[in-house]
């Protein structure tokens, strides 16, 4: 690590494993949206392949889930490399990235909550960043939603992503090559008050 840092900023070096794993799961979406499109072209006369195509792919709902699919993925691969970040040896990588892994299963099971009525706390989630990456999705498809509400509940995921990609920079800056077996959420703390008194040097 010491060597990379040596050779390129931090940030960029943060910045280069998003687009590298973004690259990597493009890879894999994009050859299974091969295999998709030559199966749905092949059966697009079949009653089943006919429905897929027009009453599922060919709908605003459909455009949705890809899109905070997306927002999701980006989302768990910035939030991993922070994490991943404070851990000074390999095996505290899962204990680091622990916190990611409880906000899926939230955000997990505040979708099938979502699923079984519009209520007050499934509206709140579906405007909570990453959160609604779960949620929305739901509230679109049982009619709980417009669409309009939905662009307005990604417009605030993806702007908040934006924050989160910024300031992840400075977070992976600040710990890259700190070593610690401290708390995942005493790291947090102390690399929050390293970039204020990087702040105020400046």
């Amino acid at each position: 690590m010491e060597v990379l840092v040596s050779s390129a900023p931090a940030k960029q070096h943060f910045y280069g494993k998003i687009i590298g794993v973004l690259m990597m799961v493009a890879v894999y979406v994009g050859f299974y949206g091969i295999l998709a499109a030559i199966g749905l072209t092949y059966f697009k006369d079949n009653e089943i392949g006919s429905f897929i195509i027009n009453e599922v792919i060919a709908t605003p709902f459909f455009m949705f889930i890809v899109l905070f699919m997306l927002v999701a993925i980006i989302y768990t691969i910035v939030l991993a490399a922070i994490l991943g970040s404070m851990s000074s040896k390999p095996e505290d990588g899962p204990k680091m990235v622990a916190p990611l892994t409880y906000l899926i299963l939230i955000g997990y099971f505040a979708a099938f909550f979502a699923v079984k009525g519009d209520n007050i706390i499934s509206q709140i989630l579906s405007y909570i960043p990453f959160l609604s990456s779960f949620v929305t999705p739901s509230q679109i498809g049982l009619g709980f939603m417009n669409i309009g509400l939905g662009f307005g509940s990604l417009a605030i995921s993806v702007l908040f992503l934006m924050v989160v990609i910024y300031f992840g920079g400075k977070l992976y800056s600040s710990n890259v090559l700190m070593y610690s077996d401290q708390s995942v959420w005493k790291r947090l703390a102390n690399s929050v008050k390293f970039i204020r008194r990087e702040n105020q040097v400046k």
